[in-house]
């Protein structure tokens, strides 16, 4: 418990498994939009220190590797071991033949352990960030999922806002809550008006 997991992910369904898999491991998580800045990136992981950082395949190779120079540069008494990059589609394929197993992990998550760290923008100097205990977002989530019993028709929501800000995070938080089904939009179709009806209309 209070270990973090950064999640350095493009927007797709891996942020949604990846972060009910860091909370079913114990650990906090720490979202990145991949978009930053490497220098912001690299600011956020030297603060944060976590234990691992996932990522997709499609990440450029280029920019993480910049990251990690930065990192490097930066201190000489840093941890290796969290700045290795770890693919989450290599991971999920790895588990795959772990998919009939009906262990179910058990945890020593308390509600004062952390639940999420959420950095600052950064624009008036390096990102600040903000330690979110499981209590604080249980609290904050609370009541938004009595409102959505008692007014929701809706067995199916969606989310364009980036998941790496707090109305983000919420956002996700109290639609899994709810059991929902959670359509995560996709960058290049939540910029684009014309498809974003088009995903709309055609998902009902």
């Amino acid at each position: 418990a209070d270990d973090s997991v950064a999640l350095l992910l493009e927007r797709s369904e891996f942020i949604l498994i990846s972060m009910l898999g860091v909370f079913k491991s114990g650990a906090a998580i720490l979202p990145i939009n991949p978009d930053f800045p490497q220098q912001k990136i690299a600011d956020i992981l030297l603060e944060a220190k976590p234990k691992c950082i996932l990522t997709n395949e499609s990440m450029n190779k280029e920019k993480l590797d910049s990251i990690l120079i930065l990192i490097s540069a930066a201190s000489d008494n840093i941890n290796n071991e969290f700045i290795t990059f770890e693919p989450i589609e290599k991971i999920s394929a790895e588990m795959i033949d772990d998919l009939d197993s009906k262990e179910n992990p058990l945890t020593q998550t308390k509600e004062h352990h952390l639940c999420c760290i959420l950095f600052t923008s950064g624009t008036t100097g390096k990102p600040k960030g903000a330690l979110i205990e499981h209590r604080n977002a249980n609290n904050s989530i609370a009541p938004y999922l009595e409102i959505s019993k008692l007014t929701s028709k809706f067995e199916v929501s969606m989310t364009c806002i980036r998941y790496n800000v707090m109305i983000g995070f919420l956002a996700i938080m109290i639609e899994i809550s709810n059991g929902k089904t959670l359509h995560y939009i996709d960058d290049e179709t939540r910029v684009d008006s014309s498809k974003l009806k088009e995903y709309i209309c055609k998902h009902n």
